[in-house]
């Protein structure tokens, strides 16, 4: 493996050593332990009570049922520390085929840009079944690289897609593009059309055929085309929008020198590797999510452009090498990001979970409407009575639903009748929303909690009255402010703060309220 090797698989580790915080994480490891539990695949949506007639999702159940695994082995940490050994399997397989037969000069380059290119994935090396796709495309990439027999690239497909189903076009589109890049280099050299496509015809088509072999079946290949033509869908779901200079300078900074390496040594780097990794940066350009893709396919092309530029500066390579390394890791430790387990509450409602778990609902289920992107982490966390109207299973829910439940959210014309129609008993909204206005508006609807990151509302009339009485906020409200005596609302604000251990909104709030009063002294 070599130093620069290794140093490469720390980094690896160190970066994938970071606390949870995906929001996707829990309704995965939900569907394993449903999976388990059921031994098989459940016919029907379990979590939502929108989506109970329709289809379970079953693109990804080898790897939920993995982590449910591990998760029930080790919880979060557990989780976190697998993960984290995948991400150093990445960075090696990206370095060992950048570095391969080549000089120590080159291992010391491969190791600095491993570096910055895990750095500018680190968002994206999370407890999900993206992971294995990027650890398998590195592996293909080097398979590739190395002239292995192609049948090699068939029961790798195989466990691919029923590890993520959602790249099932992923493998077998990489040999298409590596086999064109071969052909169109035989070509070039005026020795006609290289035999390499006829070479892949057969693999190719066997990788298709054991990609079949998964509970989704053929639908695999149709589940990309389904989620990019849900318009709003990929308008309103972050990783689908393109990366934005603004929040993710370091991204750009990279695909550019990386294409001016990559020109530069493009003898070097052949067309293969340069098709495969200009038409994955174009994905990457499209969608953050596809940001991976590009770093592992063209870390090597970049390489080898670097070692034809280097020149004077080899000396210099490793001790450069090694402190960039050192930045990838220790710019986001600084952070929080990395060299830390456990979960990030903060960016939970987890103040909602507790109430929601002791309301004494009358509906069973109980009907819960919050932001999607914490469907999964309330499914997972209250019991099976509480059903959510929504999470993060563009598959599950399909475009129907996933529109409804912006329309809400945005307040639209057609909202009303929505709300009607769907009626839940309770909601879990962030600060700010359309819909939490027209909520706070609502007789109907209390007001029962809120802290630093979410509000929860019930409807009245699907709760004990007493709890209620003895819950729901009437002298003040975060959203619209004061509305009854001093002592009222300085009552409410304690008792928020007291509902809300360490939660700083309920106590800002009494503060500027008491400032307001006159009252400095006890503000």
């Amino acid at each position: 493996m070599g130093v620069a090797g290794l140093v490469a698989v720390v980094v690896g580790v160190a970066i994938g050593i970071g606390p949870v915080w995906d929001f996707d994480v829990w309704f995965q490891v939900h569907c394993g332990q449903a999976l388990l539990a059921a031994r098989g695949l459940p016919a029907h949506d379990l979590f939502s009570y929108t989506a109970v007639n329709r289809p379970w999702d079953s693109q990804e159940w080898l790897t939920q049922v993995l982590m449910a695994l591990v998760h029930g082995v080790g919880g979060w940490h557990a989780l976190t520390a697998t993960k984290a050994l995948l991400c150093g399997a990445i960075a090696w397989l990206m370095h060992r085929r950048a570095a391969a037969g080549r000089s120590e000069a080159t291992g010391w380059m491969a190791l600095a840009l491993v570096s910055w290119a895990l750095y500018v994935m680190r968002w994206h090396l999370v407890e999900r079944p993206q992971v294995v796709t990027y650890l398998f495309l590195a592996l293909e990439l080097l398979w590739l690289e190395q002239g292995a027999p192609l049948w090699r690239l068939v029961p790798l497909s195989l466990l691919w897609a029923n590890l993520h189903g959602g790249s099932a076009l992923l493998g077998p589109g990489v040999l298409a593009l590596w086999s064109a890049g071969r052909a169109l280099e035989g070509r070039r050299r005026h020795a006609g059309w290289s035999p390499s496509v006829r070479d892949a015809l057969l693999p190719g088509i066997a990788m298709m055929a054991a990609i079949l072999i998964n509970p989704a079946g053929w639908r695999l290949f149709t589940y990309p085309f389904e989620t990019m033509a849900d318009r709003f869908y990929m308008l309103n779901v972050r990783e689908w929008l393109a990366p934005a200079v603004g929040e993710q300078p370091e991204f750009f900074i990279g695909m550019a020198v990386a294409g001016v390496l990559a020109a530069a040594g493009w003898r070097e780097s052949g067309f293969p590797a340069l098709l495969t990794g200009a038409v994955l940066a174009g994905l990457a350009c499209s969608a953050r999510r596809h940001i991976p893709l590009a770093g592992i396919a063209l870390l090597t092309p970049a390489v080898r452009g670097a070692a034809v530029l280097a020149g004077p500066l080899t000396r210099a390579i490793p001790a450069l090498a090694t402190l960039l390394a050192a930045a990838a890791v220790a710019l986001p430790a600084a952070r929080g990001e990395a060299l830390r387990l456990g979960v990030r509450e903060e960016w939970y409602p987890a103040g909602a979970v507790a109430v929601l778990r002791d309301l004494p609902l009358r509906a069973v289920p109980a009907r819960v409407y919050a932001l999607h992107r914490w469907g999964g982490y309330l499914s997972f966390l209250l019991p099976d009575r509480v059903k959510v109207f929504i999470d993060g299973r563009q598959l599950v829910y399909g475009p129907d639903l996933f529109l409804s439940y912006y329309l809400m959210l945005e307040d639209r014309p057609e909202a009303p009748e929505l709300l009607a129609r769907w009626s839940p008993d309770a909601f879990v909204l962030d600060y700010g929303t359309h819909l939490g206005r027209r909520l706070a508006d609502d007789p109907a609807l209390a007001l029962v909690h809120w802290d630093d990151t979410a509000l929860v509302y019930v409807r009245r009339s699907a709760v004990d009255t007493r709890w209620i009485v003895a819950h729901a906020a009437r002298a003040y409200h975060p959203e619209r402010g004061a509305s009854g005596s001093p002592a009222a609302v300085l009552a409410e604000l304690d008792r928020a703060a007291r509902e809300a251990p360490g939660a700083a909104r309920p106590r800002t709030a009494a503060a500027r309220y008491l400032a307001a009063l006159g009252r400095l002294e006890e503000a």
